[in-house]
């Protein structure tokens, strides 16, 4: 099987965004920033105030990612949390945006405290396997 990388923003960003095999989707750790991810170039990045929101915007950029496969976020069957901070309030945070994203529908995942991410402004990333289902 031949693998199908997703690569933004041209040469600016050394990284596939997503790589699929098959019906399966590897989404590489994203991150709560507020970008244009149709812009030719990563640039005017930004995030969300609070663990919550950039929790949010994690889950809209891997939605973003997975719909270029052709795939949603509720095919998502396993993911990564790192987070910055608190324990205790991020695991309140991921409770109650799991529920908004997923439903009762939930994805195995594993939760990760890190000392920092790529951007000091940065709370959380999330990387994720989904498989793509039969619509």
């Amino acid at each position: 099987m031949e693998l199908e990388r997703l690569h933004l923003f041209g040469d600016s960003v050394a990284l596939s965004w997503a790589v699929r095999v098959g019906d399966t989707i590897h989404v590489a750790g994203m991150v709560g920033m507020d970008v244009d991810f149709d812009a030719p170039v990563l640039e005017g990045i930004t995030f969300p105030r609070g663990i919550e929101s950039q929790m949010r915007q994690a889950y809209a950029n891997i939605a973003w990612i997975l719909a270029k496969f052709d795939a949603s976020i509720t095919d998502i069957a396993q993911q990564t949390l790192f987070f910055v901070g608190d324990g205790a309030e991020v695991a309140a945070a991921n409770k109650a945006v799991r529920r908004e994203i997923f439903g009762d529908k939930t994805p195995a995942s594993a939760m990760v405290g890190v000392r920092n991410l790529f951007d000091p402004r940065c709370l959380v990333e999330i990387q994720a396997i989904a498989y793509r289902t039969v619509r």
